[in-house]
């Protein structure tokens, strides 16, 4: 038997006067200061501001007329950065709320910060050995930078030390949107309105594509300012190993303690990673309400210029008398927080409850009442307005087309699989392959003439999901049925899982729909052998032919004309579409627009049984008619109420 001696280690001891000690390293290039001696104007030189507790608070910390360095003690590491500019937001408050939401409380409410845990009792003697010498080091270079007039590297982002070693590195630190230090408040602008302009050209991707540029384009710099371990806007970006086809997830932390996860899909893994990214923006805006408050509390009749909610389809009248619903009946003298929207036809303001503009409120009771579930259904981001406005089009008609598909029971025309060439042909080999599943497709032409693809896989073994269903949309069919596939290849395996799993659980949720609750619910117990005779109006019998009225247009290569058509065609119908700005500060740096589109009349995708808002038999009747199905007419009594199986 051996023994090691090891000799006590003493305990490092922070400076009685940390802002002077560093002064000592640093010299006259900078003013260094403590945090409640900050000046209300510089002579000239960059300030440092020194305040070295454990987990330093600089929320109230006075905005300045000079470059101010942050050096701070937050969670156990000494940071310097990000700096402060006049006139631009960002400051070591926005780094905190990213740091401190992988540990903060869930259901804090913005503008009511809790407390954050701290992890460690130690208050004193927490900085590693020499810190300060490094700390100094990064200040002197930053502070030559500015003489030089070359950008410091502490802009958008920040130094970090330790914790409990002498190694530090820089991390991306990008101006919060839910920031409210007196800094960022005062430096903020506002945003122009989402309207489109739909006036000068804006060429695709490729044919039958609607993006101008491809996710690639943004790689770099997502990976370099949006994705880190401590302090990015994502995290944690991790290979979809079950996935059919190539698949990247991403974690986005949230102020309200929980984590949402996104996932990006694409021909190969360099093209899913900074899809995963952007998909993480897109809910990050979300989640935060893009940094927005109601901008009005009312009620409907007091209104001359808000939509009406009950044309968004509300909840069957049952479901507000159940005990627990967590939804509040609407009645045109309810007050509520509404959301400022505009007219995507011609600019008009208009107001839409806020808890339907941003999914976000859910999680903000300051908000006021809702009336109705709402998710991430419409939402999208682009490379502008132009292209963020019909990505969320193009959502709103594969759910509402799967929806009303769904519960009028319309059989639809098939797709020929044996006919695909190209990336579509290549992906429903892989899926079949990969899944061991039988596949088979149908197209429907979904609101704003959008081609809309259900693609319905099946197995006979009694171990596995008997079917599922995942739906697509797109400017083509094959777009559409490209779209479909990366959800099944992605949902499919996962489900397997999951439905081994909870088998028993699921059976008793067959005949009592109530106990559907979750997303992953529905598309599980709709696997179920028992469930099978749900999709007869798809899988028996002979599917229609496709209907040359019904033929969508072909795709103009173009944005704006892409999007003036799909605008066209909602007015023939007599629908407006109304867009709800999402773009946060940290999008809009990178050039990039998230909106919500809210389209009255269109059926939006619930998740929960008893969340379900049913479309009437008049929507019902038109999507029969724009697809040439008969017949139209349909009465009440035939709207199905078993739980949808999207995924």
């Amino acid at each position: 038997m051996s023994e090691t001696l090891t000799s006590r280690r003493r305990a490092p001891r922070l400076p009685d006067d940390p802002a002077a000690e560093l002064r000592r390293w640093v010299g006259d290039a900078v003013d260094v200061r403590t945090a409640d001696g900050m000046p209300a104007a510089g002579d000239g030189r960059p300030v440092v501001v020194v305040h070295l507790d454990w987990d330093a608070d600089l929320s109230d910390l006075p905005a300045a007329d000079t470059v101010v360095v942050p050096v701070y003690g937050l969670r156990g590491r000494v940071v310097v950065g990000p700096v402060m500019r006049p006139g631009q937001p960002g400051c070591p408050h926005c780094l905190a709320l990213r740091v401190r939401a992988a540990d903060g409380p869930e259901g804090v409410p913005a503008g009511a910060e809790a407390a954050p845990r701290r992890l460690s009792a130690r208050r004193a003697g927490w900085l590693p050995p020499g810190a300060l010498r490094l700390v100094a080091a990064v200040v002197r270079d930053e502070a030559e930078r500015l003489a030089a007039g070359v950008p410091p590297r502490g802009v958008d982002a920040a130094f970090a030390v330790g914790p409990a070693r002498l190694t530090g590195d820089w991390h991306p630190a990008l101006p919060h949107t839910l920031c409210t230090a007196p800094h960022c408040l005062g430096s903020r602008r506002p945003l122009p309105p989402p309207v489109p302009d739909l006036s000068r050209p804006l060429p695709t991707t490729g044919v039958g594509s609607a993006r101008r540029v491809p996710a690639a384009r943004y790689a770099d710099r997502l990976e370099q300012e949006y994705l880190d371990a401590w302090s990015g806007l994502t995290r944690s970006a991790a290979v979809g190993d079950r996935a059919a086809l190539p698949s990247t997830q991403v974690r986005v932390p949230t102020v309200w303690g929980f984590d949402e996860i996104a996932i990006g899909r694409a021909e190969d893994y360099a093209g899913a990673r900074p899809a995963a990214i952007l998909e993480g923006l897109e809910r990050y805006a979300g989640w935060h309400c893009g940094g927005r408050d109601p901008v009005r509390f009312a009620a409907f009749a007091e209104l001359d210029d808000a939509v009406d909610p009950r044309s968004l389809l509300l909840h069957p009248d049952e479901a507000y008398r159940q005990p627990g619903f967590e939804y509040t009946p609407f009645t045109p003298d309810t007050r509520t927080g509404w959301a400022q929207a505009y007219s995507a036809h011609t600019g008009r303001p208009a107001l839409v409850p806020f808890h339907v503009a941003y999914y976000g409120a859910t999680r903000r009771p300051d908000t006021g009442p809702r009336f109705v579930y709402e998710n991430s259904n419409g939402c999208a981001l682009g490379s502008g307005v132009e292209e963020a406005l019909l990505a969320a089009l193009l959502e709103v008609a594969e759910r509402d087309a799967f929806l009303c598909a769904w519960y009028s029971g319309t059989p639809l025309p098939e797709i020929d699989l044996g006919g695909l060439t190209g990336e579509a042909a290549r992906a429903v080999r892989t899926v079949r392959h990969r899944t061991g599943r039988d596949l088979r497709a149908f197209r429907a032409l979904g609101a704003f003439d959008v081609p809309v693809a259900l693609l319905v896989t099946t197995s006979p073994d009694p171990e596995r999901p008997a079917t599922l269903v995942t739906a697509g949309s797109g400017l083509t069919v094959e777009r559409a049925l490209l779209g479909a596939v990366h959800e099944m290849a992605a949902a499919a395996p996962v489900i397997t899982v999951e439905y081994q799993r909870r088998r028993p659980e699921l059976e008793r949720a067959l005949d009592a729909p109530d106990l559907v609750r979750r997303m992953e619910d529905h598309a599980l117990v709709g696997a179920l052998p028992g469930a099978r005779p749900r999709f007869s109006f798809l899988l028996d019998g002979t599917p229609p032919d496709p209907s040359p009225a019904v033929t969508p247009a072909p795709p103009a290569g173009d944005v704006a004309a892409d999007l003036a058509a799909m605008l066209a065609a909602a007015r023939r119908d007599g629908q407006e579409v109304f867009v709800v700005d999402h773009t946060t500060g940290e999008l809009d740096r990178l050039g990039l627009s998230c909106v919500k589109a809210i389209v009255p009349g269109t059926v939006p995708m619930t998740f929960g049984h008893r969340h379900r808002r049913l479309p009437p038999p008049e929507t019902l009747q038109a999507f029969r008619a724009r697809n040439g199905i008969g017949p139209v007419e349909f009465p009440i009594e035939e709207v199905r109420h078993e739980p949808h199986p999207f995924p």
